[in-house]
């Protein structure tokens, strides 16, 4: 037998707290109690597939009372097996839907992948209350999943990308119960996710950032002499670290990709810390002291240049000994040389012809 019954429910409102966090508080009475209201609709509470179970019904009162008695009729003839054919797989319940899911996505992905979308549909189904396929409503998944973006009892809600996911998994069930002819049709085929405003700002509800320049100094000295391994001390939490590039296992897994970054030579390198050998006379080339370790190809191309820079200038020694050699250069006798040297030389003057006397 089922009974119908008006649900009450705590009257809540939004207030905003001292640090200015947003939060639903239950509205007091006079006397400070909480104040309850209740439903507009009927409810039903009758057993579904063996289980007790709260059915929505209508405003009316009446027509609660025909649904409550047609719900009773159907588990009685669920009970005799004296279910209509073709409709089966609607009478089951969805739990046992959702198993045989899990060891259809099995079959075609991983079973990591298998298992979190099993889980994230599993829950979207559990929080609304869903029973059966025909208990399946769009408003109720609408408000189950803003209400789980929430924060609650001091943790963080689900983001809005983690709860698009949750309600592509639900979708996916959905299908499958489609393709597999299990159901007519998904009462979520038509959802879509919610589009961001062009005006509205990314909330970063976890910001991160990566090491700056100045503090992976702080953290990472890489020392590189001659052919000999790469020497790295890190810094941190008061710890310290002495490893060769050989020996990267030892440091923090948070630490070590930074490390394999500036041994890569991938990382800025500041150029203006490098010392540079003069390029002409007087005194050796000193060698560049890098931050840190560079990539093979441009040590080469450096050892390379290095090269060419001492070949140039023992030409420009040879060259200076064999002047030195030979004095400097007299001029040649006899040809003055012209002040007027290095000037433009003026376009000649046209010839002025004279004027022609005709004969009387």
């Amino acid at each position: 037998m089922a009974r119908i019954f008006k649900p009450r429910y705590a009257v809540r409102r939004m207030v905003t707290g001292p640090d200015g966090t947003k939060r639903y508080a239950p509205v007091l009475d006079k006397q400070g109690k909480p104040v309850y209201r209740e439903t507009a609709n009927w409810y039903i509470e009758t057993r579904v597939n063996s289980r007790l179970k709260k059915v929505p019904g209508y405003t009316d009162k009446a027509a609660t009372l025909q649904l409550a008695a047609k719900l009773v009729k159907q588990e009685a003839h669920r009970n005799q097996g004296l279910i209509p054919e073709g409709t089966e797989s609607l009478t089951l319940p969805l739990e046992q839907h959702l198993a045989d899911w899990l060891e259809a996505l099995k079959s075609e992905a991983s079973e990591a992948h298998a298992r979190q979308q099993h889980t994230r549909a599993k829950r979207v189904i559990d929080g609304c209350g869903f029973d059966l396929w025909r208990d399946i409503r769009r408003e109720k998944v609408a408000q189950y999943l803003a209400r789980i973006q929430l924060d609650a009892d001091g943790k963080a809600g689900l983001s809005r990308r983690t709860a698009d996911f949750y309600l592509q998994a639900v979708k996916q069930f959905l299908g499958w119960l489609v393709e597999s002819e299990r159901a007519p049709f998904s009462p979520l085929a038509n959802v879509r996710r919610k589009k961001k405003s062009k005006r509205a700002k990314y909330i970063l509800r976890h910001p991160r950032r990566p090491f700056s320049d100045d503090e992976l100094r702080q953290l990472i000295a890489v020392t590189k002499t001659g052919n000999e391994p790469a020497r790295i001390s890190v810094k941190k939490d008061g710890q310290t670290w002495e490893v060769t590039e050989k020996e990267l296992d030892k440091l923090p897994p948070d630490i070590r990709p930074h490390v394999e970054r500036m041994l890569g030579g991938t990382g800025p390198i500041d150029i203006e810390s490098l010392e540079t050998p003069s390029p002409w006379f007087g005194g050796e080339p000193k060698e560049p002291r890098l931050p840190g370790r560079i990539r093979p190809d441009l040590q080469k191309q450096l050892e390379k240049q290095q090269q060419q820079l001492e070949k140039l200038q023992k030409q420009l020694e040879e060259l200076k000994k064999s002047l030195e050699q030979i004095g400097p250069a007299a001029p040649e006798q006899g040809v003055p040389e012209s002040p007027r040297k290095g000037l433009k030389k003026s376009a000649p003057k046209p010839p002025v012809k004279e004027p022609v006397k005709e004969k009387v």
